[in-house]
């Protein structure tokens, strides 16, 4: 936040305190927000960060913050828990997260947990199947 002379000033607890809703059960943050829909406490700093910290504790080394509900805005520390950027990704709705969902191919296989030398899952009836095919049209 900038004072009158376009400096920062550094904010307090009351100030985060007066920019969260807490009617719901999500209490959401109404201050500023960056481009993805994070609410921002401060000049670098995320809100959801600021309220883990305060009422949760430290974040551990290698962790981020995730949201449990699923709401970037919220900081309610029951919502939030801290995880690996692996498991966060995961947690997600990124393609990547509902590719590791999938238990099973678009034709009904079941999926193996174990990756080939690309680092894909590949359905093993489908690539037989597929291998067959080839090697009958070389002949």
């Amino acid at each position: 936040m900038r004072n009158p002379q376009g400096r920062f000033v550094k904010l307090t607890h009351d100030d985060f305190l007066a920019r969260l809703d807490r009617s719901g059960e999500c209490w959401i943050y109404t201050g500023p927000h960056d481009r993805d829909g994070y609410g921002k406490f401060g000049r670098n700093r995320h809100a959801h960060v600021y309220a883990y910290q305060h009422w949760v504790g430290s974040v551990p080394e290698g962790c981020e913050i995730d949201h449990k509900c699923r709401v970037r805005d919220c900081c309610n520390p029951d919502h939030l828990q801290a995880v690996s950027h692996r498991v966060n990704v995961l947690l997600g709705e990124s393609p990547s997260a509902v590719h590791a969902q999938k238990t099973h191919c678009l034709r009904g296989h079941e999926l193996p947990r174990t990756r080939d030398k690309r680092g894909e899952r590949v359905c093993q009836q489908c690539n037989t199947e597929a291998v067959r095919r080839y090697r009958a049209g070389k002949t």
